[in-house]
Order: C-alpha cells, then structure tokens, then sequence
C-alpha cells in the first residue's frame, strides 16, 4: 500500500469541510459553555467519560479485557507529553499491556474492519520510522487548523499502522489528546469512540475508501461529524436527556 498523500490545499476547500469545520467549532464552544454553567463537578464528568472512551475504543477491536481497558484510560490526558515517537510507543504499549516498538524492515501487518475482512495493506515496516517523523511534523504545523490536523493525523497514523497491533486503539486515545494539547477541550469530556463504534461500518468504509480513492474531504467530514456529535452526547448528558453509552 501506498500511504495516501496529505491533503491538498483544494482538498480542504470543499464546503462540506467549511460546514463541518464550523459546526464542530461551534460544537465545542456549547460543550465549554454547558460545562463552565453546570452545576455538574468537571472531575466526575471527565472520568465517566473516561471510562466511556477506554470501553468503547476496546470494543471496536473486540477487547474485554479489564486490564487493557485500563491501560487505554491512563493515557487519555497528554499530562505534559508530546506527540512524540517516543510517547506514541509508550501510548501503544498501554493499551496492549506489553512493550511495543515501532514496526521495522519486513515487519508486516493488515488493516482488519471488525468483522474479518482486509480493508487495507500498510506499507513495509521499513518505511514506518520516516513516515512517523513526518506525520509527526505535519501534525505540529500550526499554519493548518488543529481540528483538520487531528482529522488528517488520525487517517495517516492509521493508514501507516506503526505497529503491529493495537494501532486503532493508539490512534483513538490521541485524537482525545490532540484535542486538549490544541486546547479545544480542558478534559477528557468527550468519547469519539463510541461515536465511531455505533457508525462503524462507516468508518471501514472510509479506510477502505482512502486506500483505494483517496476522498480528503469525505474523511475530514466524517471526522468532525465524530467530533461534533460527541460533544453534543455529552451536552444531552448535562442536560439530563442522555446516559452515557446510552442512545
């Protein structure tokens, strides 16, 4: 597999993406204003959906496993960590439960959607080390918005599957990263994983689809969509109308 090229600047000109972009925007400011004007604790909310998070992104890949839930909950907050290959190792093996390194020559994996079938060939562990580095140094251009750079980062890191498993898990726990390091959230106060596993048939498909006809714009919309209504779960949860893992 060829990695898909990063997006364009006419990739990200679509009006769909505008839309988005600026529903999520605007998704994530009623989530900050819901927060700062309940009577709720914030420390409470965020380790419900903690919880939520952790459980939901191991259900996406069929783990049950208490212990590797809890490996994925510890690293949902950057506490002062960078992105770094470094912390993207550490990331991995948390959620997996033993030590991960990155893949290197002749380490090779497939990208399985949940249900048995290859959806996607990533490149030849050789090629992982170079491609990290430079998903890295896209994913700290600060001349790109945050939330398209967290859209992108997630199907490149993906796309690239740096490791020879748990990349699903590692690659949902920094998208909640991203999110606070770009400080687009104080807390972990949104689950995107249980936003992906209820719409998981298409967010396979949209893999698939980068693999094989590349769509930027479909991606980065499904991305914000994920974004966007996770916050507004979360608002429905403050406002009484929702149970978190419930609609």
């Amino acid at each position: 597999m060829s990695v898909p090229y990063y997006p364009r600047a006419e990739d990200l000109l679509d009006d769909r993406v505008a839309k988005a972009l600026d529903e999520t925007k605007r998704s994530l400011e009623r989530l900050r204003d819901k927060i700062e004007a309940s009577d709720a604790d914030p420390k409470l909310l965020e380790s419900v959906t903690m919880d939520m998070e952790s459980m939901f992104s191991c259900r996406i890949e069929h783990v049950f496993d208490d212990d590797l839930v809890a490996g994925c909950r510890r690293c949902l907050k950057p506490d002062n960590q960078s992105d770094s290959a470094a912390d993207i190792e550490w990331i991995c093996s948390s959620v997996k439960g033993e030590e991960m390194g990155i893949r290197r020559d002749g380490d090779e994996v497939c990208i399985m959607n949940g249900f048995g079938d290859v959806i996607a060939e990533p490149p030849d562990g050789k090629c992982v080390e170079g491609l990290l580095e430079e998903l890295i140094e896209y994913g700290e251009d600060e001349d790109i918005d945050p939330l398209i750079r967290i859209a992108v980062y997630h199907m490149m890191f993906e796309a690239i599957h740096p490791f020879m498993d748990g990349n699903g898990r590692t690659g949902r726990t920094m998208m909640v990263r991203q999110l606070i390091d770009h400080g687009l959230m104080d807390g972990v106060y949104i689950s995107p994983s249980e936003y992906i596993w209820k719409n998981r048939i298409d967010y396979y498909g949209l893999l698939h689809m980068m693999e094989v006809s590349p769509d930027w714009s479909r991606w980065i919309v499904y991305i914000l969509e994920c974004i966007s209504e996770s916050c507004s779960k979360t608002v429905r949860i403050l406002q009484g109308k929702s149970t978190p893992g419930g609609d």
